[in-house]
C-alpha cells in the first residue's frame, strides 16, 4: 500500500505544484520520483512529529497542500496535540498518511490510536483505512479533491492467490485478469470498477 502510495503522490505532484510531502525520516525507497523530480517540496524532519505537523499546518494556512507521513502511531499517538489543536480544530487541509504494520516493533508502534474508534472524535477529519491496493489509490484521489483535512491508515496489502481475478458484482458476472471496469452495456453496474476475488473451490473470496 505505501508504494502505491508513493507512486500516486509523484502522479499528483506532477499537476499540482502546490503539492508538498513531509516525512518523519522514513519512507526511503518509496518516494524516490517524488524526490527526484520535486526535490524542493520534499521535507525530511527527521524524528521530530510534532514540528512536522505544526510545520504542515503553516503550510496549509499559506494555500498549499501538505502530506505527512510517517509511522501511523507517530501521528496519531506523538503528535495527538498537534493534531487536535492545529489541524482538526483550524480544520486545515493536510493530508496525514501512517503505515502502520510492525508486529515485532514492540508497544511504540502499535497502531493503537489509529484505529477507527478513535480517529472518528477528530471530526474534521476524515479517516480513510484501505483494504486493497485500489482502495488506496481510490482514498488519496477522494481526499486530494477536498480541501478538508484527511487520515490515511496504510498496511500491507493482502496477498493475493493465484486463481485471483477481476469480477463484476452486477447479473453479468463479467470476469477480467487485470482491473478494470464493466463493459457490458446491459449490466446495471456497466461503467463500475470490478471486484478483485481470490477464488478457492469454485467460491469467491472477495478482497472488500
Amino acid at each position: 500500500m505505501r508504494n502505491e502510495f508513493g507512486k500516486i503522490i509523484a502522479e499528483l505532484a506532477k499537476k499540482d505544484d502546490k503539492i508538498i510531502l513531509v516525512v518523519g525520516d522514513i519512507g526511503f525507497g518509496i518516494f524516490n520520483e517524488f524526490i527526484k523530480n520535486f526535490p524542493d517540496r520534499y521535507f525530511n524532519f527527521g524524528v521530530c512529529e510534532q514540528s512536522m505537523v505544526s510545520a504542515a499546518a503553516g503550510m496549509a494556512l499559506q494555500g498549499l497542500k501538505p502530506y505527512v507521513y510517517t509511522i501511523t502511531p507517530f501521528i496519531t499517538d506523538r503528535a495527538f496535540e498537534q493534531v487536535k489543536n492545529d489541524i482538526h480544530h483550524q480544520n486545515v487541509n493536510v493530508k496525514l498518511v501512517g503505515y502502520a504494520d510492525y508486529p515485532n516493533f514492540g508497544p511504540t508502534h502499535d497502531e493503537f490510536a489509529g484505529k477507527k474508534e478513535v480517529m472518528q472524535y477528530f471530526t474534521n477529519i476524515v479517516s480513510y483505512f484501505p483494504k486493497t491496493i485500489e482502495d488506496v489509490r481510490q482514498a488519496v484521489l477522494e481526499s486530494y479533491e477536498s480541501e478538508k483535512p484527511a487520515f490515511i491508515s496504510l498496511k500491507k496489502a493482502p496477498k493475493i492467490s493465484l486463481n485471483a481475478h477481476y469480477i463484476c458484482l452486477g447479473e453479468c458476472g463479467g470476469s477480467s485478469n487485470n482491473p478494470g471496469n464493466c463493459q457490458d452495456s446491459s449490466c446495471s453496474l456497466y461503467g463500475k470498477p470490478l471486484v478483485l476475488c481470490n477464488c478457492e473451490d469454485g467460491k469467491h473470496i472477495y478482497n472488500k
